[in-house]
């Protein structure tokens, strides 16, 4: 399954059910996440080969300086590639 997660607050819910062999991708105002150290991000970080991060929407929001990202970069091609490499995916807004 792939997760794909738009916002914290639906990081905040989507946390609860990902399971094991699952893929998360943060995109549009979830990657403000992984600026906090209170979020619930804090158990995929150590899973970096299903966790990743939007580039553009880092590059978006002005955050592309913060290069100190705890978590993969992908683009729109990589994103692509997710969705094709999962049967299923789920949007969390």
């Amino acid at each position: 399954m792939l997760h794909i997660i738009k916002s914290q607050s639906g990081l905040t819910d989507a946390i609860k059910l990902i399971q094991p062999g699952d893929a998360v991708l943060l995109v549009e105002d979830a990657v403000y996440a992984l600026f906090h150290q209170s979020s619930p991000l804090i158990g995929l970080k150590d899973q970096k080969d299903r966790f990743w991060v939007l580039q553009e929407d880092l590059v978006a929001r002005g955050l592309v300086d913060l290069a100190k990202v705890d978590a993969q970069l992908t683009d729109f091609k990589g994103f692509v590639y997710f969705t094709e490499q999962h049967a299923q995916s789920i949007t969390w807004d």
